[in-house]
């Protein structure tokens, strides 16, 4: 008799001992011999129960199925039953067993033994332990409110042990403790209403056992709303998760009648009606004439209708009624009607007056049924799932050695191996010898219990001396430590394939980096030569004024610039489709970086006889953070184009800042506007493909490598934004590019406009444009050497031979000591001046270059005089 089944009884006993108003019940089970009592502690049961069952044997009828009475004088030679006045023995039986007998032992002979109720919960009783075993199958829930059903009347409630909250509070409890579940939330409201005197023993008591795990009974008193008290007899389940309390389960049972000895069969009656009532069970009984004399759960005086009428829907008596069979039985039938499941269990009941009368005991099965249904429904998908995907599920016990699988191991691997004694070394034998020490490893650690889980992927011999890959992906069974569960995956075809991409990436990347490095292999094979073409150009074309030879050198320089541009074109390309182009923000000057734009094309624009504008249309930050070199190349790319397809008219660059609403972040809008030959429709879908240029004859004399458009789409959408173009043919073309969520600092510049006029010639940087004014500064000694060591041994001997020629190579080393230069010292003139001098560079400015690199005389005449110290 397993501890549940023993707690449940002794509830039973003290059921029948307040019930009978006896002083003692004792039950003894004949199956183990178990002997129980409502309180073991408070009589010596085992001597007693031992001349109790002697007196039934030799006194009494053993095969009697109704209780029987003794008085006094039956027993008085027994000293241990002497201080006894009346003794009535119940058998407790169905109809193939006799469980026990349960005795109640009375010290007042006038007292009413209630015979006729007792037999019902005896024969409650004999059914309990019949169906033990399968109330034992049932699930969470159902045990939670077995237990409730072993007690009586009052307020279901259940904890969260670890927040101190009420998850559930039965409707009863405003009925028993005069406060609803909403007043009830939380153990401090509970507290509350405890009578001060039972507070503080009781939730001591309560707290102490729920954290040792153990279920636990006390008594209390409650102070009810309108002041009166109640007493309650809290019955608790403790349920733990690894040692851990979590949960508690109870009921609160007003024993206020109990306590003063008033206790009714009502009472009996409302208390197993609410245990019924929470465990989908009812509780009938019917008359020799099949009228409903009571039900559990309603009101019998409120069925009109005959017991087969209601409960079944049938117009005469149930062919299998246990009226018209065997009336003296017990027997367990089901009913299955169009919506609903039940399991009947019926039993006599004999009256005073002789009459039987039937009780029933009905269980509603018909959630457990549809939940079954829906399990195997599930199971069934699980398997086909399982078989389609060909998984495998696996146990291994490593207690037993037991390994179980389904089907689809047995397919992958060759071995039957079904519910089979298997010893783990075996099955490791079977792993390759490179994944073993790795396998063993990550099992061990899972064992341990230093992981969670093992996932893991290794090579498995097959019964046809073959080695497949899998997938093993499992845990420690949480109710059996010694056992491992988990689902195997043949990932043999996803490895061959993987290596085949693998193989394929590495040609793939190889013939990539061959690429890369034959484009830069180029790249540098024609800039050297170049440099010295271009520098000689530059140097010609300023001393041969003749014609043709002016023109021929025209020619010379139109084709290096164009031929530098294609490579720098395709190596920009090829840094994007390889992923070596990186957005790297920093804080910069919009105004700034415009104006410098400007300036660059200024002249272009103004020995084209068109003019170019630069408009602020808003109100901008100081400074953004943007990737200043990637935006210079995105509207040099742009404006480059709008000069060289613009023969009238002019280039407006307008530009403008939005905030959002978080005031952390912004939208920059530049649009370049050119009134020049425009784009046909169909070629604006494609414009922005590399090698795409518009091929009107018109525009023979415009032609280019076809990649500017493309670099600058993919800039772009690296940086997040977009670019749009609107275009009509002999009207001109709209770029618009938009870029969001730029961060940008709350200091902000006025809107401003910048004019250019064809008639007026303006001072261009480089060529007319004053000198910059170099501020004294006070350098540290230090500093002094470095300046004049730099400018000594690398810069000036440099800049004397750009002097003389222009070469793209003395120029890019130029730039590089000037950046390290400004890098280990503070010096905002250099620094203005190197950047705009990176600015023409990068945009083969070489009819600006040459004034440029005159004015870096300034700084060498600067320090040649004492430096502030």
């Amino acid at each position: 008799m397993n501890n549940k089944l023993i707690k449940d009884l002794k509830n039973q006993l003290k059921v029948i001992q307040k019930l009978t108003q006896c002083y003692h019940t004792l039950f003894i089970y004949y199956n183990d011999n178990t002997i129980l009592s409502e309180d073991d502690e408070s009589i010596s049961i085992n001597n007693i129960a031992k001349e109790l069952d002697s007196l039934n044997i030799n006194t009494l009828h053993t095969d009697s199925k109704s209780a029987i009475t003794l008085t006094y004088n039956d027993y008085k030679h027994i000293d241990v039953l002497s201080s006894y006045k009346k003794i009535v023995f119940h058998p407790v039986s169905d109809e193939k067993f006799r469980y026990g007998m349960i005795f109640t032992l009375f010290t007042n002979e006038k007292i009413n033994s209630n015979i006729e109720y007792v037999e019902i919960i005896c024969k409650n009783i004999a059914s309990l332990i019949h169906h033990n075993e399968n109330i034992k199958a049932t699930s969470k829930n159902s045990l939670a409110s077995e237990f409730l059903l072993s007690t009586i009347h009052g307020v279901p409630w259940s904890l969260n042990f670890e927040t101190a909250n009420f998850s559930y509070v039965g409707p009863q409890s405003e009925e028993i403790l005069g406060y609803n579940h909403e007043e009830i939330k939380t153990v401090d409201d509970w507290i509350n209403i405890i009578h001060p005197e039972d507070r503080e023993e009781s939730f001591n008591f309560c707290i102490r056992e729920s954290q040792a795990g153990n279920d636990h009974v006390f008594n209390y008193r409650v102070i009810k709303k309108d002041g009166s008290i109640v007493w309650i007899r809290d019955v608790v389940k403790v349920i733990q998760k690894n040692g851990i309390t979590t949960d508690l389960y109870g009921f609160m049972i007003d024993i206020t009648d109990i306590k003063v000895n008033e206790l009714e069969l009502v009472n009996v009656n409302k208390q197993l009606n609410y245990i019924l009532d929470h465990n989908n069970i009812t509780l009938n009984i019917v008359d020799e004439n099949q009228n409903i004399i009571f039900h559990s759960n309603k009101e019998s005086a409120s069925i009109k209708q005959k017991c087969y009428e209601y409960f079944c829907n049938e117009k005469q008596q149930c062919k299998d009624c246990p009226a018209l069979n065997d009336i003296n039985k017990t027997v367990t039938f089901y009913r299955t009607l169009e919506d609903s499941s039940f399991q009947v269990t019926a039993f006599p009941i004999i009256t005073k007056s002789g009459k039987t009368h039937i009780g029933e005991v009905r269980v509603d099965l018909t959630e457990r049924i549809k939940k079954e249904t829906q399990i195997n429904d599930l199971k069934d998908k699980i398997e086909f799932l399982l078989t389609a995907g060909k998984i495998s599920f696996i146990e291994y016990n490593f207690s037993t050695n037991i390994f179980d699988c389904n089907q689809v191991f047995n397919e992958i691997t060759g071995y039957d191996f079904n519910n089979t004694l298997l010893n783990i070394n075996w099955l490791t034998s079977r792993i390759h010898p490179h994944n073993i020490n790795l396998f063993k490893s990550e099992l061990n650690k899972v064992i341990k219990k230093s992981k969670n889980s093992l996932d893991i992927e290794f090579r498995f011999l097959t019964a046809k001396n073959k080695y497949l890959w899998f997938h093993f992906h499992g845990q420690i069974d949480a109710k059996e430590p010694s056992k491992i569960v988990g689902i195997l995956i043949d990932i043999t075809n996803n490895k061959r394939l993987l290596n085949e991409l693998i193989e394929a990436k590495n040609k793939s990347n190889y013939a990539n980096e061959l690429k890369s490095k034959f484009l830069a292999n180029m790249s540098h094979e024609i800039r050297t030569p170049m440099n010295a073409i271009l520098g000689f150009t530059n140097l010609l074309k300023n001393r041969i004024k003749e014609a043709p030879y002016n023109n021929y050198i025209t020619s010379i320089e139109s084709s290096g610039k164009t031929l530098l541009e294609l490579i720098n074109d395709l190596l920009d390309l090829e840094k994007i489709n390889s992923g070596k182009i990186e957005i790297k923000n920093e804080k910069i000057n919009l105004s700034f970086l415009i104006d410098e734009i400007y300036q660059t094309f200024s002249l272009f624009a103004y020995n084209k006889g068109i003019t170019i504008e630069t408009i602020q249309q808003s109100t901008i930050p100081k400074e953004i953070y943007a990737d200043g070199l990637k935006l210079k190349q995105i509207l040099i790319n742009l404006i480059n184009n709008a000069i060289k397809f613009t023969e009238k008219g002019g280039i407006k660059i307008e530009y403008s800042f939005h905030n959002q609403k978080d005031n952390k972040y912004g939208n920059l809008n530049i649009s370049i506007i050119d009134t020049g030959l425009g784009i046909p429709q169909d070629k604006q879908k494609v414009i922005f493909e590399p090698f795409i240029q518009e091929d009107s004859k018109s525009n023979k004399q415009h032609e280019g490598t076809g990649l500017g458009l493309s670099i600058v789409q993919r800039i772009i959408t690296l940086m997040g934004g977009t670019i749009l173009l609107e275009s009509s043919m002999d009207v001109g073309s709209k770029f618009s590019i938009s870029i969001p969520k730029i961060e940008y600092s709350t200091e902000q510049d006025h809107p401003v406009k910048i004019n250019n006029d064809i008639n007026k010639k303006q001072n261009f940087i480089g060529i007319n444009s004053p000198s910059e004014e170099i501020i004294p500064k006070k350098f540290s000694t230090v500093e002094i050497r470095l300046i004049q060591g730099k400018f000594e041994d690398i810069l000036i001997p440099i800049w004397e031979q750009l002097s003389e020629m222009l070469s793209l190579t003395n120029l890019n080393i130029f730039l590089k000591e000037l950046s390290d230069l400004t890098s280990s010292i503070s010096w905002d003139e250099l620094e203005n001046y190197k950047r705009k001098l990176d600015t023409n560079v990068k945009s083969f400015d070489f009819e600006q270059l040459p004034g440029q690199i005159k004015q870096f005389e300034k700084f060498i005449n600067h320090i040649k005089e004492p430096l502030i110290k």
